[in-house]
């Protein structure tokens, strides 16, 4: 059986707001890149393997620069490699981010992470930017962690969810 995808109207509403946002995911954050995208990396831009890192556990990191504490691929509030490369280049995380994409049994359900300005903004302020919506083609992490409880069904799990974000998003609800 395929998954069923779904997702949130805010997630396809989504647009960057590159070197405009008062918090930029490039900042403060540790992205880790997975052995597929320092395969390209190695194979295609090996000069980016310059602003890899590698923790002493092994896993790859993207550089920090200590002054900014920014990846050292910022510049000017925009990713170097996205502007230079295209978003296949990009590590898993920073394609990705700030969606969140994981699986309630054989649903997989994409949202946004609300410590994006952009996402908070329009869960808050824009009419339906949470309203689930069929999807035909998600792009999904290479690991995807399945949240569905023991015992519960994936529609009483999806119900849960929603009857969770009307509550939350009910302005009486103070």
């Amino acid at each position: 059986m395929h998954p069923t995808h779904i997702q949130t109207a805010l997630v396809t509403q989504f647009r960057c707001l590159g070197a405009d946002c008062p918090d930029t995911c490039c900042q403060g954050w540790g992205m880790q890149l997975h052995d597929d995208t320092l395969a390209l990396y190695a194979a295609r831009a090996p000069e980016l393997l310059d602003a890899v890192t590698t923790t002493e556990h092994g896993v790859s990191l993207m550089k920090r620069d200590p002054a900014t504490d920014g990846c050292v691929k910022l510049e000017a509030g925009w990713c170097a490699i996205h502007r230079d490369y295209g978003a296949a280049f990009l590590g898993e995380a920073c394609r990705l981010f700030p969606r969140i994409t994981r699986a309630l049994g054989s649903y997989v359900l994409t949202s946004g992470m609300l410590s994006c300005p952009q996402v908070a903004s329009a869960a808050l302020l824009e009419e339906g930017a949470l309203d689930f919506s069929p999807e035909q083609a998600v792009d999904a992490p290479f690991v995807l962690r399945n949240y569905l409880p023991q015992g519960l069904r994936e529609e009483g799990a999806l119900a849960i969810h929603r009857a969770l974000l009307d509550v939350a998003l009910t302005p009486s609800a103070t």
